[in-house]
């Protein structure tokens, strides 16, 4: 989570934003795995931004549309599949 934080803290967001909620039927924490694989493609995306809160929020959008087109990344056997 500071790793998070530390990229959100360039665009003035916190990580329990609404900006970072889907609603999404699943149990409990997400696993490691999801969470190193937002963190990689939230790097990404603070490249691809440089600051411009508007460029990371909008950017992020085709992110929580991968998740939300693809559920199954919020569980552990998507990623004991891809090993």
């Amino acid at each position: 989570t500071p790793k998070f934080q530390e990229i959100l803290n360039s665009y003035d967001l916190k990580l329990n934003g609404d900006w970072n909620k889907v609603k999404m039927p699943h149990r409990g924490r997400h696993p490691n795995e999801y969470h190193e694989y937002i963190l990689e493609k939230m790097s990404k995306i603070d490249k691809i931004a440089r600051g411009d809160k508007n460029k990371f929020l909008k950017e992020f959008e085709k992110l929580k549309e991968e998740v939300k087109n693809n559920p199954a990344i919020l569980h552990k056997d998507y990623y004991k599949e891809r090993k």
